[in-house]
């Protein structure tokens, strides 16, 4: 006869196979995605350069299951395989979407040497992007950031008079100079460069009145501590 200790342990031992079949149950139905399906995708940010279509089919493709067990890391990281995605950041919404903020890079300039440059001096893209309305940047590897600092100086106190900055050049030396849009050149130098701009630009009336004709294809030489010398392109 058996013993009813023995009757209540398989009884305990039938619960327990009951309860590791239903909790295997569960998991199988939640990660079917069949159920709880992403029903939509909402995207955020203020979009200047990319082309949320584009955006859209990455994350099609990407797509590989449900809310619960779609895979956030890795599709941030694809979104971010795109130059122009600064940060990509996806969020469950439930019951049914998922929302992705984008944030952009944001060019301030053109490296020389290939690429774009950000307002903290972060090289991004190759040659072949977009042609933009950007100066550009030249200078050694690793000085992206202070020249960036310098064209943040230098553009305000150009617009000022009306004057557009096409190239900002740095030499080995770490001396300046800087190209307008107009073709006039202007050679600021290592030392107090942006004063010695300031101090030219207090004088550029002036000086515009009795330049000749050909002064877009001139040097400016700031670099003299009373004045500035004039030197046309075409001079050899």
């Amino acid at each position: 006869m058996a013993r009813p200790g023995g009757m209540g342990m398989i009884v305990r031992l039938t619960g327990a196979a009951a309860a590791l079949v239903l909790g295997v149950g569960v998991s199988v139905w939640l990660t079917d995605p069949a159920h709880l399906p992403i029903r939509q995708v909402s995207l955020h940010g203020e979009l200047r350069y990319l082309d949320p279509i584009e955006l859209q089919e990455i994350v099609a493709e990407e797509l590989a299951g449900n809310m619960l067990t779609q895979d956030l890391g890795e599709l941030e990281q694809r979104l971010q395989q795109n130059v122009w995605v600064r940060q990509a950041r996806i969020h469950r919404d439930w019951p049914a979407t998922l929302r992705i903020e984008i944030s952009e890079q944001v060019p301030v300039a053109r490296w020389a040497a290939g690429g774009l440059l950000t307002e903290r001096g972060e090289r991004f893209g190759q040659r072949g992007e977009p042609e933009l309305s950007l100066p550009e940047v030249a200078g050694m590897p690793g000085r992206e950031a202070a020249l960036v600092r310098h064209v943040d100086r230098i553009q305000p106190l150009l617009e000022a008079y009306e004057m557009r900055l096409a190239r900002l050049e740095e030499t080995k030396f770490r001396s300046l100079h800087v190209t307008l849009r107009s073709g006039l050149r202007l050679t600021l130098g290592r030392v107090r460069p942006i004063e010695r701009l300031a101090r030219w630009l207090r004088y550029y009336e002036a000086y515009a009145r009795v330049a000749p004709a050909s002064a877009p294809k001139t040097i400016l030489d700031l670099r003299y501590p009373n004045g500035f010398s004039a030197r046309s392109l075409t001079q050899s």
